[in-house]
């Protein structure tokens, strides 16, 4: 150890546990025996909102990290970049054990760019596409009039009846009167 910090495979941990391994890969792995189906690996990630250690506080503030897997790639220049990250965060303030909101946030950074942005944020049973805050089950924003928001090809060549491109099912549905299957609109209202 190190300035209270743990290094294996290094003298001199930039962190408070950092492995090293030179030419093969680093590993860790979570092992569990247990005949208990609810037993397995876990890590876990805690967040207070307090600097003093030991000293339990709720977020109290809106998009407080509460843990993020990293990603990150070494360059010519001997400095490591974030290439990808997987974030979990609370995106409103929580109030008690019975509200506290979270979300999931799937970050790459894209070809010819040394920014990481969000791609897809799960949040209270919602996906969104290009969408942080998505309003409905699956919520998809194009970024511009070059991408299709949706994109739909079958390589079978052999297509015929059960090859179905698109589903809408309301069978579970007793009455279908004034229902809208596809819906379209420009920003001026009209309807396609």
């Amino acid at each position: 150890s190190d300035n209270n910090r743990v290094g294996i495979g290094t003298a001199a941990p930039g962190y408070l546990l950092e492995l090293q391994n030179d030419g093969g890969d680093t590993t860790i792995t979570l092992d569990n025996y247990s005949d208990t189906v609810t037993h397995s690996g876990v890590v876990l990630f805690r967040k207070s909102h307090n600097d003093t250690a030991e000293t339990e506080t709720l977020p109290g503030l809106s998009n407080v990290e509460i843990g993020v897997l990293q990603f990150m790639g070494a360059t010519s220049n001997d400095t490591f970049y974030s290439t990808a990250k997987i974030r979990v965060k609370a995106p409103t303030a929580w109030s008690d054990a019975n509200d506290c909101p979270s979300q999931i946030d799937f970050m790459t950074t894209p070809d010819g760019s040394g920014t990481i942005g969000v791609d897809m944020t799960v949040r209270g049973g919602n996906v969104g596409i290009n969408q942080i805050n998505p309003t409905s089950q699956l919520h998809i924003v194009a970024d511009s009039d070059a991408t299709r928001a949706i994109y739909i090809s079958d390589s079978d060549s052999a297509c015929d009846s059960n090859n179905i491109m698109v589903g809408l099912d309301y069978t579970s549905d007793d009455d279908l009167d004034n229902a809208v299957f596809l819906y379209f609109q420009d920003s001026d209202g009209n309807i396609g």
